[in-house]
């Protein structure tokens, strides 16, 4: 770069759209561009490299829109072509280098946020979810892939006589041979396997400590006084039994099933406090699952297959899919 001749070239990216996984994602969009040059009496801006496609022409300063098909890490670079000058290294005045990812969320790249009206909503600008059915008609739900994921990494809790809702296939899936009693709760219904037909929110039915585990996945949602509820599975399980519990945070709310029952959705935070003031805080672990786009997928009814591992993994605050607790009955305790 010659002393006589300087200048500068800025970018502001504006990606269109992002790739299909959000840790590989190539973003593309329009980028505007900017720059001025002194003693220059004509510069060109070139892509890629000093010599490479042409994208301006203009005296000292200038600036354009580019197309869609700028990508991260596009180098743009200001030549002075000045007399005639040849577009080569030596008559570079400056050049800049396009970077769409801006900053980091939850330890997921967050990309320059699109302009207004420039955002692609393909088969999700739509009023009605793409399924009405959670996602079982395409596969497995993206909640039951959380709640299948976390009664995997609990497995171990899930032994001796243990209690489930609506019928016993997590405690067969997950507890095998460790299991040596499995009882069913159900309310209003009851089905085949259901050996206890009583409402949580007292279960008279059910005799004290009687359970090492309680797997209660998707149900308190469907209970008005859900403390009560908590206090009746405090109350069954031994001292040292583990509750395991999921419920659902951003949800569809209404099925022909349940939507006449569906009282509650919860957080992490309504979570931690429910639990705490029974089975105390040091003896509960809350964590969340979900990102932006898995509550999208999920509210739009598709499935985990949908999406990849690392999509469904991300853990982005604020965007709670299902919560789970791990809860143990501090041994000394007595049931209610």
């Amino acid at each position: 770069m010659s002393e006589e001749r300087t200048g500068r070239i800025w970018a502001v990216p504006n990606p269109i759209c992002l790739g299909e996984g959000i840790e590989r994602a190539v973003p593309l969009g329009a980028t505007h561009l900017q720059w001025s040059a002194e003693r220059a009496r004509t510069v060109e801006v070139h892509v890629h490299s000093p010599s490479g496609p042409l994208v301006s022409r203009t005296g000292p300063k200038g600036s354009c829109d580019t197309g869609e098909w700028v990508r991260d890490g596009t180098v743009f670079y200001l030549q002075d072509v000045s007399d005639g000058k040849l577009l080569a290294p030596e008559n570079t005045l400056d050049f800049v280098t396009v970077a769409l990812c801006v900053r980091d969320v939850g330890g997921v790249a967050s990309r320059a946020v699109p302009l207004v009206g420039a955002v692609r909503f393909g088969d999700f600008r739509r009023p009605t979810p793409i399924s009405y059915e959670w996602g079982f008609d395409r596969g497995q739900p993206i909640d039951r892939y959380y709640i299948e994921n976390f009664l995997s990494a609990q497995a171990g809790d899930i032994q001796g006589h243990v209690l489930e809702f609506g019928n016993d296939s997590y405690t067969r899936r997950f507890g095998c041979d460790k299991v040596m009693t499995r009882d069913v709760l159900n309310y209003p219904y009851r089905t085949e396997e259901t050996t206890f037909l009583t409402d949580l929110v007292s279960a008279p039915e059910i005799p004290s400590e009687i359970f090492d585990c309680v797997i209660c996945t998707q149900t308190l949602q469907l209970v008005w006084d859900t403390r009560a509820a908590i206090r009746t599975l405090h109350r069954v399980l031994k001292p040292g039994g583990v509750l395991l519990a999921t419920f659902p945070g951003l949800s569809q709310t209404y099925d022909t099933n349940w939507g006449e029952r569906w009282y509650w959705n919860f957080t992490s935070v309504s979570a931690r406090e429910l639990f705490g003031e029974v089975f105390g805080g040091e003896h509960t672990v809350v964590d969340v699952h979900g990102n932006v786009l898995a509550a999208i997928s999920f509210l739009h009814g598709l499935s985990a297959a949908e999406l990849t591992v690392s999509e469904l993994e991300a853990r982005v605050p604020g965007y709670e899919v299902t919560i789970s607790v791990r809860a143990v009955k501090a041994k000394g305790s007595e049931g209610e």
